[in-house]
C-alpha cells in the first residue's frame, strides 16, 4: 500500500486505471468482437420474445391497462451460446438450479481474465477481487416460490369442490411445472453467490460482493472495483454486470410503469420516441492500476480516468429523473478525473428513449458542457446510446455502453446512434443544435483537437434517483501494432507455375474450405482457423516469379472464400487458357504472368476538384497510417491558422455529422472551399500512399495534377511530410484569399470533345488552365472572359463544363497570391529528388530540376501539362499508373491518353464516392500484385482472435444455452409427462359429481395438525419402502455381479484393460470410507468384493516353459461395472449417463461434494 501511494503524478496519486480485459455477451453478439461488428453494422437487434422467456400467447393484451397482462413482447435477447458445464465444475442438478446470472457471469469473467492474459482455471491462488452488478431478485427464484404455492392451488381447488384425489393429481402437476427445491438452489438463486462462485471457481482471493443500484449497477462495480484498486488489497480485480431477467416477472413490472414503447424499436434522443425496451447481458472487464499495467506490459483497451456518483435528494417521485442531480454527478466525474469537461467529445448517454428522461439528460449534458467550451461553441459532443441497438439491459445497461466506448477508443471511431430521425428540444425547448451537443447517427472517424486525447464520459441512472458518471480516455494516440478486433476482408494471391497449376491450387483449397466448414459443425473454430491459415499462407509474399501464374481477392471468412473460390473454379472450367480476367462481384484479378513492372511504376496524386465530404471514411476508421496523416494535417493547419479562430479543422470538415432528417442533405461546399479541398485531398491522398509505402510499395516515377504535385514532392522524398502540409495550408490560406492580397475574381471551365488538347484561346483574359488530355483542355480566366470562350467553343462543337472554383487558377491573374508564396516557399527546406523516383512538374512536363524551388514559384501562374506529363513518363518507361487521392479522374485521363499501348495499366484507390473506400483499397492493392507489383504483407492491424486459434471438439457436458434458466432434456420429459399423464377430473370420467354432505363442525386447528402428522408418516413411510427396494436391488446386483467375476476368472478370455472400473472402484471405495460415522449403511456386499487383479506379463522363464495366463476380466463385466456406476452418478448430478466421462473428476467436475458422497 505505501508503495502504491508513491506513485505519484505531479505530486498527486496516481488514479488512472487500465482496462487490460474485456469480455461481453449482448443481444448484439456473444463476444466484444461481435457486438462491436454489430454496433458498427448499425442493425437493430430487438425482437420478439422467445418461447423459453415468456408465455406471450398467455401473457400479452395490447391494451396497457388490462390487469396482470403484459403490452409489450418486443426486447434484446442473446443469443444462444456453449457451456461446458464440466469445465466448471457444475452437475446437471446444479446447472438447474443455478439462475442464468450465474453460468453466464462464470463464462464471461474467465474469458475477460483470457483477455488479459490470465489462465483463469489455473489452480494457483490470484490477488483478484470480484465486485459485480447484479441487480433485483433473482429469476430463478420466483420459479423456486412459485413451486411453494401448490398450497394456494390445494386451497382452491379444495374449495371448488372438487375430489380430493383429483386435488393431489392436479398440485403435482402444478409442482412438477417448477424446478424441485434441493441442496444447490439455495445458493443457486441467490444474487450475491454471482460474484462468490467466480471468486471459487477461478481462486480469485480478493474481496467479492455485488452490489445494485438498478439500471446503475455496473457502474457503481466499476467505482467499487477502481477504489479497491487505489485503496484495497488487490492487485488487480474484475468487475461488470449480468442481468438475464427478461421473465414475465420483469414484463409485467415495467408494463405496469408503463414504460415500455409500442413501436418495435428503441429511438433513443429521437423527437418521436416512444419509449424503452429491455434486453439481456453480461459484460465484464478486468481492471488494473495503470502504473502497474505498464510496467508488465499489458495490453490496454483503455484507461479510467474517473468514475464518480449523485443522488438526486428529493425528486417528483421514485421514478422521476432530475438535472440537477445528474447535472452534480458528471461535475463530479470530471473533477475527480481531474479533466477538463471541453476535452470530451463523445458521451454515451443513459438514452433510454423515454421521452422525458431523454430531455432530461440531455439539458444535464447541454448544461456542463455549454459551460466548459463556451459561448458559440456548438457541436463539440457525440451523443449516442447503445440502447437503440440492444435495448436497455437493465443493471448491465453502464458497462454495455462502456465497452462500446472502449471499442471506438480502441478504434479511433465515433459510433453512429441507430433510429434517430430528429432530435427532440433540450427541457427548456432550446434546440439541440444550439448547444455544445449533437447526435451522431453515423459511424464517421474520431479526430480530437491537436494534442487532446480521445475521452467519453458514459453515464448509467438507476431508479431510485441513483445518477453514475465515468470518463474514459484512449490508451494510446495511435496504435503501432495488430489491434484491429472488427474484421475486415484480407487480401491473398494464389500463385502456381501455370494457369493449370493455379486451378489445382484453387480446387485443393475450395475442397479444404469445405471440409473445415463441414467439421465445424462437430469441432468448435476449424472454419475460423483454416481461413487464418489461409490467409498468412497465401498472403502477399513480397516478389513474384514474373512468369508465374496468379490471382488474387480479398478473404473475409471461411463462407466467403467457398463462395469467391468456386467462381474462380468455375471460370477455370470455361477457359484456362486466358491470358487475363476479372471477376467484379467476387473483385477477383487473374493474370496468367506478370507485367514487366521494374522502372515502369508511377504514382499520381489528385488536386483540388475530386474532393468529397466523407472521402476515405472506411479507411480512416481501419488504418493508422491514414489516421496519422489526417491528424497532422489538423495540427498544421492549426498551427498555421493562429490567433484566427474563424477556421475549422480538416477532419471535422472531411467528416461532419450526418444531417438530421428536418435539415438539407450532405453537400460538398464547405468542403470544396479552396481553405479545406487543398490540406483534406493531400491528407487523403498521403494518407493512403502511405499504406502502400509501408507495404513495400517503391515508384519509380511521381507525378501530380496542380495541387497533387506537392504529394508528388514527399513521394519522391524532397520534403517532409509535417513541413509539407504546413505549406499547403499557407498555400490554401493565400488562394483562398486569407493571407495575400485579393485576387480577382475570375472561374474556370472544361472544354471536351475531339482534338480538344489543340484548341486556341480568342477572348481576352483567357488562358489554357489544364491540359489534361487529348479531349479535354481547362481554360482559365476572368468571368466575362469564359462565358465568351465557352460560348465560342460551343459553337464549334464542344462540350464546355463551368467548374466550381473560387478564383482563375493557373493563370496570370493568381499573381498576388504566387508572389505571397514565394516567401513561404523559400522558408522550406527541400531536398533533390530520390535518385529512385523521377519526380515530374506540372510547369514543363518534364523531370525536375535540382532545385524544386523554382519550379514551384511559377506553379500558381502556370498552366498545368499533365497531357506532356503523361506522355513523358510513358516514354520513359512508365507502365503502371497508381492513383492516390478521391475518384479516378487522372486514371481516365491516363487510359485515354495511352490507349493505344494495351501494356499499360492504371489503378485507383478510391474509383468511387459511393463504396466503401477500405474495400476499394485493399482490392486495388490486389490488382497491383496481380500485375506483378511488389507488395509485402499489406495489413498487419487485423488482430487474429487468439480463443478461437484452438480447435474444440464439443464435449458430452457442452451445452447449448440461453438466458433463460437451464432446463434438462431428462426434466423436460418428466414434465411433459405429467401433464400429459391423461389424468384428469374424475367426474369427467363419465362419473356423476359429487354432492357434498354438509360438514360437522370440527376444530380446524386440530384438523390441520392431524392433516400434517398424516402426511409425515406416509412420506416417512414412502421413504422407507424406497429405501428398502432400493438396498435390495443393490444386493442383488451385486451378488450377480460377483458371481460372473468368479466365473470370468475360471474363463481364458483374452485379457482386457481395466482403467476404467479400477478408476470407479477407486472412486466407490472413497466414498465407502466417508460413509463411517454417519451411521448404518448396508454396503458390506461391496466391500467383501475382491478386486479382480489386472493381466500382469509374466517374467522371462530361464527354460522354455510356458507361463500360465492371469485371471482376465470379461468385456461383458466391464460394462455392466461401468454401466451400475454411472447410473449412480447420474442419479446424484443430474446428468445423462452418457455424458458422464471416466476421467472426470468427482468435485470439481462432477460438483460432488461431501454430502452428495454420503447420499450416494
Amino acid at each position: 500500500m505505501a508503495a502504491r501511494l508513491q506513485e505519484q503524478k505531479g505530486g498527486e496519486m496516481d488514479t488512472r486505471i487500465a482496462i487490460i480485459g474485456m469480455s461481453a455477451i449482448l443481444p448484439c453478439g456473444t463476444t466484444v468482437r461481435e457486438s462491436w461488428e454489430t454496433i458498427r453494422a448499425g442493425i437493430d437487434c430487438l425482437s420478439d420474445l422467445p418461447e423459453d422467456r415468456v408465455d406471450v400467447t398467455a401473457y400479452f393484451d395490447p391494451v396497457k391497462t388490462t390487469k396482470d397482462k403484459i403490452y409489450c413482447k418486443r426486447g434484446g435477447f442473446i443469443p444462444e451460446y456453449d457451456f461446458d458445464a464440466r469445465e466448471f465444475g457444475l452437475n446437471m442438478f446444479q446447472m438447474e438450479d443455478s439462475d442464468a446470472n450465474q453460468t453466464i457471469s462464470l463464462l464471461k469473467v474467465k474469458e475477460a481474465l483470457q483477455d488479459a492474459g490470465i489462465d483463469a482455471l489455473s489452480k494457483e491462488k490470484k490477488n483478484i477481487g470480484c465486485v459485480l452488478g447484479i441487480g433485483g431478485g433473482q429469476k430463478s427464484s420466483h420459479e423456486f416460490y412459485s413451486r411453494l404455492n401448490y398450497v394456494v392451488v390445494e386451497k382452491v381447488l379444495r374449495k371448488m369442490g372438487m375430489p380430493e384425489e383429483d386435488v393431489k393429481v392436479a398440485v403435482e402437476k402444478y409442482k412438477a411445472n417448477f424446478p424441485e427445491w434441493r441442496l444447490d438452489s439455495f445458493p443457486g438463486f441467490l444474487g450475491n453467490v454471482t460474484a462468490g462462485r467466480c471468486t471459487n471457481t477461478f481462486n480469485l482471493d480478493g474481496m467479492n460482493c455485488v452490489v445494485d443500484a438498478a439500471c446503475a449497477s455496473s457502474l457503481i462495480a466499476v467505482k467499487v472495483a477502481i477504489d479497491e484498486l487505489l485503496h484495497g488489497d488487490c492487485d488487480m480485480m474484475v468487475t461488470g454486470a449480468t442481468c438475464t431477467d427478461n421473465s414475465i416477472g420483469m414484463y409485467m413490472a415495467f408494463s405496469k410503469t408503463p414504460v415500455f414503447s409500442t413501436d418495435p424499436s428503441v429511438r433513443a434522443y429521437d423527437e418521436k420516441t416512444k419509449g424503452m425496451l429491455i434486453g439481456e447481458g453480461s459484460a465484464m472487464l478486468v481492471l488494473k492500476r495503470y502504473a502497474d499495467a505498464v510496467r508488465d506490459g499489458d495490453e490496454i483497451h483503455a484507461v479510467i480516468r474517473g468514475c464518480a456518483s449523485s443522488s438526486d435528494g428529493k425528486a417528483a417521485g421514485i421514478y422521476t429523473p432530475t438535472i440537477s442531480g445528474q447535472e452534480e454527478a458528471l461535475r463530479r466525474a470530471y473533477n475527480r478525473a481531474c479533466v477538463d469537461p471541453a476535452t470530451v467529445t463523445l458521451v454515451e448517454g443513459h438514452g433510454t428513449g423515454t421521452p422525458v428522461g431523454d430531455r432530461i439528460e440531455l439539458t444535464a449534458l447541454r448544461n456542463l458542457f455549454d459551460k466548459a467550451y463556451g459561448e458559440g461553441n456548438t457541436e463539440k459532443v457525440a451523443v449516442g446510446s447503445i440502447k437503440s441497438t440492444i435495448g436497455h439491459l437493465k443493471a448491465v445497461a453502464g458497462l454495455a455502453g462502456m465497452i462500446k466506448v472502449i471499442m471506438a477508443l480502441k478504434h479511433k471511431t465515433l459510433p453512429g446512434t441507430i433510429n434517430v430521425d430528429n432530435p427532440p428540444n433540450l427541457y427548456d425547448n432550446t434546440p439541440i443544435n444550439e448547444s455544445s451537443l449533437y447526435i451522431n447517427t453515423m459511424n464517421r472517424p474520431w479526430f480530437p483537437p491537436p494534442g487532446v486525447p480521445r475521452r467519453a464520459g458514459i453515464s448509467s441512472f438507476g431508479f431510485g434517483g441513483a445518477n453514475y458518471h465515468a470518463v474514459l480516455e484512449e490508451a494510446e494516440p495511435e496504435h503501432t501494432s495488430a489491434y484491429r478486433l472488427n474484421k475486415r476482408p484480407q487480401p491473398v494471391l494464389m500463385m502456381a507455375a501455370t494457369p493449370a497449376a493455379l486451378q489445382s491450387l484453387c480446387e485443393a483449397q475450395l475442397k479444404e474450405f469445405e471440409a473445415a466448414i463441414k467439421e465445424n459443425e462437430t469441432v468448435k473454430n476449424t472454419a475460423y482457423i483454416k481461413c487464418v491459415k489461409f490467409g498468412e499462407q497465401f498472403k502477399f509474399p513480397g516478389s513474384i516469379p514474373a512468369t508465374n501464374a496468379r490471382l488474387g481477392f480479398l478473404v473475409k471468412d471461411a463462407e466467403d472464400a467457398c463462395s469467391t473460390l468456386r467462381a474462380i473454379c468455375a471460370q477455370f472450367a470455361k477457359d484456362v487458357t486466358k491470358e487475363a480476367w476479372r471477376l467484379p462481384r467476387e473483385g477477383v484479378s487473374f493474370r496468367a504472368k506478370g507485367i514487366a513492372t521494374n522502372g515502369a511504376v508511377a504514382a499520381l496524386f489528385s488536386g483540388q476538384g475530386a474532393q468529397y465530404t466523407h472521402m476515405f471514411s472506411e479507411v480512416a476508421m481501419n488504418w493508422p497510417q491514414f489516421r496519422q496523416s489526417i491528424a497532422a494535417m489538423d495540427a498544421a493547419q492549426s498551427k498555421v491558422a493562429g490567433s484566427d479562430k474563424d477556421f475549422e479543422r480538416v477532419s471535422q470538415v472531411l467528416y461532419p455529422r450526418k444531417p438530421y432528417e428536418r435539415e438539407p442533405e450532405q453537400d460538398h461546399k464547405k468542403i470544396s472551399l479552396t481553405a479545406y479541398s487543398q490540406p483534406s485531398t493531400l491528407a487523403c491522398a498521403l494518407g493512403a500512399f502511405e499504406i502502400f509505402k509501408e507495404a513495400g510499395f517503391t515508384p519509380d516515377f511521381a507525378a501530380g495534377h496542380s495541387l497533387g504535385e506537392f504529394a508528388a514532392l514527399y513521394a519522391a522524398g524532397c520534403v517532409d511530410r509535417d513541413e509539407l502540409f504546413e505549406l499547403v495550408c499557407r498555400r490554401a490560406r493565400i488562394m483562398g484569399g486569407k493571407d495575400a492580397p485579393a485576387t480577382p475574381k475570375g472561374c474556370m471551365a472544361a472544354v471536351i470533345g475531339p482534338n480538344a488538347e489543340n484548341i486556341k484561346v480568342q477572348a481576352a483574359n483567357v488562358w489554357l488552365g489544364n491540359s489534361n488530355s487529348p479531349s479535354q483542355t481547362v481554360i482559365t480566366g476572368s468571368v466575362d472572359g469564359i462565358q465568351a470562350e465557352s460560348a465560342r467553343l460551343q459553337k464549334e462543337g464542344f462540350r464546355v463544363v463551368p467548374l466550381a472554383c473560387e478564383s482563375a487558377f493557373h493563370s496570370p491573374q493568381m499573381e498576388n497570391a504566387s508572389s505571397a508564396f514565394k516567401d513561404v516557399i523559400s522558408k522550406v527546406s527541400f531536398r533533390t529528388p530520390k535518385a529512385e523516383t523521377k519526380l515530374f512538374s506540372n510547369v514543363s512536363g518534364e523531370t525536375y530540376p535540382t532545385d524544386a524551388r523554382e519550379m514551384l514559384t511559377q506553379h500558381m501562374t502556370s498552366s498545368v501539362k499533365f497531357l506532356t506529363q503523361v506522355r513523358n513518363m510513358h516514354q520513359a518507361g512508365a507502365r503502371i499508373f497508381v492513383e492516390f487521392g478521391p475518384k479516378q479522374v487522372l486514371s481516365k485521363l491516363v487510359s485515354e491518353t495511352l490507349k493505344d499501348d494495351p501494356s499499360v495499366v492504371t489503378v485507383s484507390v478510391n474509383p468511387a464516392s459511393g463504396t466503401d473506400s477500405d474495400i476499394q483499397l485493399r482490392d486495388a492493392a490486389v490488382q497491383l500484385v496481380v500485375a506483378g507489383v511488389n507488395l509485402q504483407g499489406f495489413d498487419k492491424w487485423d488482430a487474429p482472435d487468439a480463443t478461437r486459434m484452438q480447435a474444440i471438439k464439443k464435449k458430452r457436458t457442452t451445452l447449448r444455452l440461453s438466458a433463460a434458466t437451464y432446463v434438462s432434456d431428462k426434466t423436460k420429459k418428466v414434465r411433459e409427462a405429467a401433464m400429459n399423464d391423461g389424468r384428469c377430473v374424475t367426474y369427467l370420467k363419465g362419473a356423476a359429481p359429487l354432492i357434498k354432505a354438509p360438514e360437522p363442525v370440527v376444530d380446524e386447528a386440530a384438523k390441520r395438525e392431524a392433516e400434517r402428522l398424516q402426511k409425515q408418516l406416509q412420506d416417512a413411510q414412502r421413504q422407507l419402502d424406497d429405501a428398502k427396494r432400493a438396498a435390495a436391488e443393490a444386493n442383488s446386483k451385486l451378488a450377480a455381479a460377483k458371481e460372473e467375476a468368479k466365473t470370468a476368472a475360471a474363463s481364458a478370455k483374452p485379457a482386457v484393460d481395466t482403467a476404467v472400473v479400477e478408476k470407479h472402484r477407486a472412486i466407490l471405495k472413497s466414498m465407502l470410507a466417508e460413509l463411517d460415522g454417519y451411521g448404518s449403511v448396508d454396503a458390506s456386499a461391496l466391500q467383501q468384493q475382491q478386486a479382480v487383479p489386472a493381466p500382469v506379463k509374466a517374467a522371462a522363464p530361464a527354460a522354455p516353459v510356458a507361463s500360465a495366463p492371469a485371471p482376465a476380466v470379461s468385456n461383458e463385466l466391464l460394462e455392466k461395472a461401468e454401466t451400475v456406476v454411472m447410473e449412480v452418478l447420474a442419479a446424484k448430478t443430474g446428468y445423462e449417463t452418457d455424458m458422464i466421462e471416466a476421467d472426470m473428476e468427482l468435485e470439481t467436475e462432477l460438483g460432488i461434494d461431501s454430502i452428495k458422497r454420503v447420499e450416494i
